[in-house]
């Protein structure tokens, strides 16, 4: 008790077990699964500034996922459903993916999917980033699930809150257009937990 405030104190279930955790996923992740081993748990943050193509991004991991037989879940906070001409337009279908709506991500509860989408997260406090990723990391650690977080970039490309979501990911990148007509573009990597032997730290 602190004051008026009563704080939850958990008890360890400590174990013995430990070889069957942090089990590595028997798929592939779209784009990045040639650099970095991904395991159950892990958080993939990829940053994007405004109007950068993140919904045409996660609609084509879904396309990826999908044809490996996984049913992803998706959660948009933009209004309009959007996504859904470039869901078409790839030739997704009803049922290929599920998703919802959401605006208010402290209160975000993931269901136990194996691969969890959202697009885009904006903290209502950025102060309070490390809070909002480690609810999530507490979640796909009980899950056992991957997630993959799209989060907005400050106009000089760098993160918001920086020092606060670089611990989180076990796979940080950011994308970028390499041209003004938007016809190439990159991923700029900034951390890799578990790169694959032979390849190189930071892959562009």
């Amino acid at each position: 008790k602190k004051s008026r405030l009563y704080i939850l104190i958990e008890k360890p279930l400590l174990k013995t077990e430990w070889y069957l955790d942090g089990k590595e996923f028997d798929f592939k992740v779209p784009y990045f699964d040639d650099y970095d081993t991904f395991r159950e748990g892990d958080i993939i943050i990829i940053g994007g500034k405004t109007g950068t193509g993140k919904g045409h991004i996660s609609m084509n991991m879904i396309k990826q996922f999908h044809e490996q037989g996984i049913v992803p879940a998706y959660y948009s906070s933009e209004n309009g459903a959007r996504f859904k001409q470039i869901a078409l337009s790839l030739g997704l279908v009803e049922g290929d993916f599920v998703w919802d709506h959401f605006f208010n991500p402290e209160s975000l509860w993931l269901n136990d999917n194996k691969v969890t989408i959202i697009d885009w997260l904006m903290p209502k406090d950025f102060a309070n980033t490390d809070k909002l990723f480690g609810h999530f990391a507490e979640q796909m650690w009980k899950n056992k699930g991957l997630l993959i977080v799209f989060v907005q970039l400050r106009d000089n490309g760098d993160f918001f809150a920086k020092d606060l979501i670089e611990q989180f990911g076990s796979w940080n990148c950011k994308f970028f257009y390499d041209d003004d007509m938007g016809k190439t573009s990159h991923f700029n990597v900034t951390k890799i937990r578990e790169v694959k032997p032979h390849m190189p730290r930071y892959p562009k």
